[in-house]
């Protein structure tokens, strides 16, 4: 049964049990039958997300990761493996978090998703948003390999020139092309890295294009 939780924060832990879940399984969205914004929760990862049904571009989007300025709680994204495979902070409306690879993973193999990425420059007033048409995350296995679908809207492109196709670096598992280790020598923090790019939401502060210093959000919402 999918309940929304009465409390609006839920912390995640790094040392989370992750659930086992069948290969072939098929999650449940929580946020496809939500009809207000929450925490709620996917009962075969024993999975805490946070739902967002108020946007431009409609309801039922999960969000993946968030960043803000003013979160109440500032939280570290210079994370290693273990910790960016359970995900890390605390699931909510205006936390710091992110969800983890392997329910990333998760959910993207269960269903046809896509992506929007929102962010806000310096000043925290302007707005822009990049939207893609598929998201995908791969097992363990291949590293948590992105694959992302056809970018529209205002952000710029920030994913299909440098992160698709990529594998998940952190300072502890080196698996993009640069010489040295991205998320530990350039950006400290984890992402889908080629040769470093300058789109990286989990740096240090987060980026993207320029933009997104004050403000990011990832969410992914399940199409069928």
């Amino acid at each position: 049964v999918l309940a929304i939780l009465a409390t609006s924060l839920l912390t995640v832990t790094s040392a989370r049990k992750l659930e086992n879940v069948p290969e072939k399984a098929v999650l449940e969205d929580p946020c496809k039958t939500a009809s207000t914004s929450g925490v709620f929760k996917i009962e075969q990862l024993n999975q805490d997300v946070y739902c967002e049904m108020n946007t431009t571009f409609g309801g039922g989007w999960l969000v993946i990761q968030q960043r803000s300025y003013y979160a109440p709680d500032e939280e570290s994204f210079n994370r290693n493996w273990a910790e960016y495979r359970a995900g890390f902070g605390t699931v909510g409306k205006d936390s710091e978090f992110w969800l983890g690879l392997e329910p990333i993973h998760q959910l993207t193999k269960s269903g046809d998703y896509e992506l929007v990425v929102e962010v806000k420059d310096d000043n925290d007033e302007n707005y822009a948003f990049a939207r893609y048409s598929r998201i995908h995350v791969a097992s363990e296995s291949d590293k948590y390999r992105l694959a992302v679908g056809d970018y529209s809207g205002t952000a710029g492109d920030g994913l299909n020139q440098e992160a698709n196709s990529m594998q998940f670096t952190t300072f502890d598992s080196d698996n993009d092309n640069y010489e040295d280790n991205c998320a530990k020598d350039v950006w400290t923090g984890g992402w889908w890295f080629d040769h470093c790019g300058n789109s990286v939401l989990n740096a240090l502060s987060p980026h993207w294009n320029k933009m997104g210093k004050y403000y990011s959000r990832m969410m992914i919402h399940r199409k069928l």
